[in-house]
């Protein structure tokens, strides 16, 4: 009996560092979003918002895609827009294909305030947007008053 207990917690362990393993494997690396992983969080499929790619926004200001149109058959997805560069519509503001769809680098800016027609409506889109999770937050809060915040509380307790 006790070479059993021995072999199933081996199996245990075994089990239990290989979900370590890939838990520590797929936290190391920050994922970012795809095209339509950033639409999926929008209403309508985000037609109608503008979605930029991250390097896009720190390099060109300006420069984003304003979805039009979104497909999502099977395996194959695929998004229309018209695109932004500089402030300039490119190829005489017809609707293209999205190019770098699938590339992990995508986030949404606005809703387009010229396909939101009424204020309420553009008001509801940005309501019904998530919260960016991609803010980038302050690396050093201020101790001083989260400090002085636990001192007043001990003392009101006391």
């Amino acid at each position: 009996l006790n070479h059993l207990r021995f072999s199933t917690e081996a199996a245990e362990e075994a089990e239990s560092s290989s979900e370590d393993k890939i838990a520590k494997m797929f936290n190391k690396k920050k994922r970012h979003n795809n095209l339509y992983d950033i639409l999926s969080m929008l209403d309508n499929y985000g037609i109608g918002w503008r979605v930029t790619r991250n390097n896009w926004q720190r390099r060109y200001e300006e420069s984003y895609w304003i979805i039009t149109r979104v497909k999502l058959t099977g395996r194959k997805r695929r998004a229309w827009g018209k695109k932004i560069w500089k402030g300039v519509p490119q190829y005489e503001g017809k609707e293209i294909l999205v190019r770098g769809d699938h590339k992990r680098e995508w986030r949404y800016v606005a809703p387009d305030p010229q396909h939101f027609t009424t204020p309420e409506a553009l008001q509801k889109a940005m309501a019904s947007a998530p919260a960016p999770f991609y803010v980038v937050r302050d690396p050093s809060p201020p101790r001083a008053a989260a400090g002085g915040e636990e001192a007043a509380e001990g003392e009101a307790a006391g």
